[in-house]
């Protein structure tokens, strides 16, 4: 419970596709998302719904969400836009 009607009343949320290709539709809005592709939404999204594209290869959303202050407007980023860093090694 997040003492808010809606979830994202007060919070901000990622959602990364770890699963097979699917959509999420949030406040009118729809994104497709291919795997490990990402969605942000910021404060104040509402109406939110996730699918599969696939029912034999479904889509499998990882949910990330923290407190939010401020809204920023949805976005879409696909894994070949992200910016990669590599940590470490590999013989650690």
């Amino acid at each position: 419970p997040t003492g808010t009607k809606g979830f994202l009343d007060r919070r901000e949320l990622i959602a990364v596709n770890i699963g097979g290709a699917g959509s999420i539709e949030a406040g009118g809005q729809s994104f497709d998302l291919r795997a490990r592709d990402m969605l942000y939404l910021g404060m104040g999204s509402s109406d939110v719904a996730f699918a599969s594209a696939d029912k034999d290869d479904p889509a499998k959303f990882y949910l990330l969400s923290a407190p939010a202050h401020q809204a920023h407007p949805s976005r879409l980023i696909r894994l070949d836009d992200a910016k990669r860093l590599d940590l470490g090694s590999k013989e650690a």
